[in-house]
């Protein structure tokens, strides 16, 4: 390991407060000199605003920024927000925890982490983009059928992981049940 540095430190951004819960893929481009890679980083911004209830903008955002080197994290491509949390649909009124992965399209497929303000619970949702910038996200939370995965994630979800074999896409995420949580 190489020692790091911090990133993206501007605690002047709307969402500056703090920044968590990153998620990195590298795209391989044709650059001057040949392949290169971008490297793109989603993670989830906080903002000292108040929230929805106050008439401002949710307290959590997802967040994304752009770099050629892994490195440098700057200019127009640095703390963009791509997804804030959405009055009109309740179960995702504040959002954080992307996992994102690309099919053989090159569209990006994100499962993130929706929380309703009102009751505290957390839903899995899923958007989709082609750019990874403008993201659709769906306007229902994921739902299971099986009473078992019910029953397992009944209070809540946490830290999806998703992966893609072939056409299939993965899922693993925490469950929350009570004072228990499993992964599933």
């Amino acid at each position: 390991w190489n020692e790091g540095a911090q990133i993206l430190s501007d605690q002047n951004h709307t969402y500056g407060l703090s920044r968590s819960q990153p998620t990195l893929l590298t795209v391989p481009r044709m650059g001057n000199d040949g392949p290169e890679l971008e490297y793109h980083l989603w993670y989830r911004g906080e903002s000292s605003n108040t929230g929805l209830a106050a008439g401002g903008q949710p307290r959590y955002a997802i967040m994304h920024a752009m770099s050629r080197d892994g490195v440098t994290w700057e200019g127009r491509n640095a703390d963009r927000v791509v997804m804030m949390g959405s009055d009109e649909h309740r179960w995702r009124r504040e959002v954080g925890d992307p996992s994102i992965v690309v099919d053989d399209l090159g569209d990006l497929h994100m499962v993130f982490v929706g929380t309703d303000t009102e009751t505290g619970l957390r839903h899995l949702g899923l958007a989709v983009s082609s750019n990874g910038v403008d993201w659709a996200a769906s306007d229902e939370p994921i739902r299971f059928e099986n009473e078992a995965m019910m029953e397992f994630d009944r209070d809540g979800v946490a830290s999806p992981s998703l992966t893609r074999r072939g056409d299939i896409l993965h899922l693993w995420f925490t469950g929350i049940n009570g004072s228990r949580t499993t992964i599933g």
